[in-house]
């Protein structure tokens, strides 16, 4: 397994089971160091909202896969609401890598 390079922004971590590069949803940055102490004060930087819903708009699209396996006399009606979602993430994507450009990879 390659060694991932290291996250400069501190927005990505390594995924143990994987070894695949996954997308935090906060990042801790150092704001001061005690230079008698060495006592490091941080502070939460949590991920743009929108980012966080692109994620989480994801991961409902892909419960579609286990409930057409569920409910198989469903699968016209999952396909038609999967495709939509799929449209909709498509488009959300589309506009937030425009307006937000820094933040297109981890819109993935």
């Amino acid at each position: 397994m390659s060694k991932l390079p290291v996250d400069p922004e501190g927005w990505t971590d390594v995924s143990k089971e994987t070894g695949k590069a996954i997308p935090k949803q906060f990042k801790l940055t150092t704001t001061e160091v005690d230079p008698e102490t060495g006592a490091v004060t941080s502070k939460v930087v949590y991920a743009p909202a929108f980012v966080r819903f692109f994620k989480q708009y994801q991961e409902v699209k892909d419960l579609i896969e286990p409930l057409k396996r569920e409910y198989p006399e469903d699968v016209e009606v999952l396909d038609k609401l999967y495709t939509a979602m799929d449209s909709a993430s498509r488009s959300l994507k589309i506009y937030l890598t425009k307006k937000y450009p820094q933040w297109r990879r981890y819109l993935r």
